[in-house]
């Protein structure tokens, strides 16, 4: 526990009856601290004449002293007393309460709780009910080596290449072993990273539930269906408490630094855990995987001896839609940028690992092709791998671009196709840029660009003008909107309605510029406010709509949470007490 402070309380009247009793407890929750997993704790205080209780809002172990300054002073706030004495049960606590009750010359006695041991375990029980879902040792012959071992080979499956190489648009089929006892022979599979669907590993019976998935019917895929197996990779705060408990009891291996690895059948009546023998088959799959290498996939087919908790087994896994035969083109290219072209052209109406082999082959034929540089980057696992790949195609698409056309064609650059693949390479650049933080630089890029092509056909002041903001350039972005002020999208309108509260606070100018951006888009300000979740971003979008909101969102680099007060003007002039109040004076 950490070293108490001093904390100030009222001058109060002792009431020499009044005892008070304290304690500290942990809860079956787990919170994000400083980028890492910490068991939540609640601080709670009783009066013991009147029965009433208080509880301080739960934080990490480390908090505690800040949580008893807070549930004292608020008892000494709504009870308007100060006990006789302080109870506790441990020697710890009392030497953390003495320094903050001794200006109130309150004694801390370490003695056995009488009231509040009960009281906390039903405060507790009301503050977080019961996790339905069951623990993981309910399966038929699962017991802890049984996970320590399923758990290490998801630990080895999220740290391989094979997690970062297939994505949701990669069906894998499990030609064998025999799936043991898997309700609807669960013979596919998907690896999900994106926001719509939890992280993992999600079973499908067949490739019509798969195709029902790409077209974004996920109710749809859930409601027709008995239901369907997953491997999550939770995060401790919305993983099972019981399995957070035991892995961290029995020190089982987490995937990456914090993520739980949960396997489970969602089903009409609720959740079911894994067998051992289906337990076994998962831990299978993941080793499996996790022994996989780029060039197994490639291949399409692939086959790999792992050990598990039932022995060895033997693991044949396909792609299947990479095994099916590419569908030729119209007609027969002739030099190698044609091929690649035609190999490109191919590409964009592929999907998953099929994208990545046509865009390869396409630089095999023809090195200097940028934009399958460029379609290679927007399949990257992560930002970096992204700009590598951007960084290369922005040379290639260069080198296709006579020096002198750089200077002379500036101000209709993108008027000439040639200079296309060179300026899409360079967009992709400088958001990689921003996703890693380097700010500066991207915004670099984005003024280049700007000076070549004034007309903006790529729509880089949307992400410039945000990034000038989290910048503290404000006065280059004000200059920024006022050049396109026609522009009424929201990735425009709520950067000027933030800059206008940067400048001017809760002004008139400020309400009229955050009106307009209300009107521009009405879903912006429930993602910002946290009370709404964003649509994933699919590359389009239309003016108005949900997609743009998710892209204001995401351009907003935190400008708004970054702001002091922004958030709380924007709550205040968008709650429903307002709107309807303006819509009441308006009627009148």
């Amino acid at each position: 526990m950490a070293q108490p402070g001093r904390q100030r309380f009222p001058v109060l009247a002792r009431d020499p009856f009044e005892t008070w009793e304290v304690a500290v407890t942990p809860l079956p929750l787990w919170l994000p601290v400083e980028g890492r997993r910490a068991r939540a704790w609640l601080a709670l205080c009783l009066d013991t004449e009147t029965e009433r209780t208080l509880a301080s809002e739960p934080g990490a172990e480390e908090e505690i002293p800040r949580m008893l300054d807070q549930v004292l002073a608020l008892a000494a706030r709504r009870w308007r007393t100060r006990p006789a004495r302080v109870r506790v049960a441990d020697a710890e606590l009392a030497r953390l309460l003495e320094p903050r009750l001794a200006p109130q010359e309150v004694p801390v006695e370490v003695a056995e709780l009488l009231d509040l041991p009960e009281i906390v375990e039903s405060l507790v029980a009301g503050m977080v009910p019961p996790d339905p879902r069951p623990g993981p040792l309910t399966g038929d012959g699962v017991t802890v080596e049984r996970l320590r071992s399923f758990a290490r080979a998801a630990a080895d499956f999220y740290d391989s290449s094979c997690w970062r190489h297939l994505s949701n648009e990669d069906l894998v089929q499990v030609e064998a072993p025999e799936i043991p006892s898997i309700e609807e022979a669960s013979r596919y599979f998907i690896i999900h990273r994106q926001a719509s669907l939890p992280a993992g590993l999600w079973f499908l019976p067949d490739r019509q539930d798969f195709e029902a998935l790409m077209s974004g019917a996920i109710e749809r895929f859930v409601a027709g269906r008995k239901g369907y197996w997953t491997i999550g990779f939770d995060r401790p705060w919305s993983a099972p408490p019981e399995d957070v408990d035991l892995w961290e009891r029995h020190g089982l291996p987490w995937a990456g630094e914090d993520r739980c690895p949960v396997a489970g059948f969602t089903g009409q009546e609720g959740v079911e855990r894994p067998d051992a023998r289906q337990l076994a088959f998962f831990e299978g799959v993941l080793a499996a995987l996790a022994a996989t290498a780029e060039t197994d996939l490639d291949a399409g087919r692939w086959e790999k001896q792992v050990e598990t908790a039932e022995g060895p087994v033997s693991f044949i896994l396909s792609l299947p839609e990479l095994l099916e035969p590419a569908e030729a083109g119209e007609s027969e290219p002739e030099t190698p940028q044609e091929q690649a072209e035609d190999l490109l052209d191919q590409a964009y109406e592929a999907r998953g690992r099929r994208v990545v082999l046509l865009a390869r082959q396409a630089l095999e034929v023809w090195p200097d092709c940028a934009d399958a540089y460029i379609l290679l980057a927007s399949q990257a696992f992560d930002p970096q791998t992204a700009l590598d790949l951007y960084e290369q195609a922005m040379a290639v698409g260069q080198r296709a671009v006579a020096p002198e056309v750089f200077e002379e064609q500036a101000g209709h650059f993108w008027g000439l196709l040639e200079t296309r693949p060179y300026m899409r390479a360079r967009q992709g650049l400088a958001d990689s840029l921003a996703d890693l933080g380097r700010l500066e630089e991207a915004a670099e890029h984005f003024r280049e660009m700007l000076r070549l092509n004034p007309n903006d056909n790529q729509g880089v002041r949307h992400s410039l003008v945000s990034l000038l903001i989290a910048l503290d350039r404000d006065e280059e972005a004000q200059a920024l909107l006022d050049r396109y002020g026609e522009d009424d999208s929201a990735t425009m309108t709520f950067p000027g309605a933030l800059l206008r509260f940067r400048r001017e606070g809760d002004s008139v100018a400020a309400r009229k510029s955050l009106k307009r951006a209300l009107r521009s888009n009405r879903f912006v300000h429930g993602l910002l406010l946290r009370t709404r979740k964003p649509n994933p971003l699919l590359g389009t979008y239309s003016p108005g709509g949900e997609d743009e909101a998710a892209l204001c969102f995401v351009l907003s680099l935190g400008t708004w949470t970054k702001t002091p007060g922004a958030l709380d003007w924007l709550r205040e002039h968008t709650s429903g007490a307002v709107q309807a109040k303006r819509k009441k004076k308006r009627r009148r």
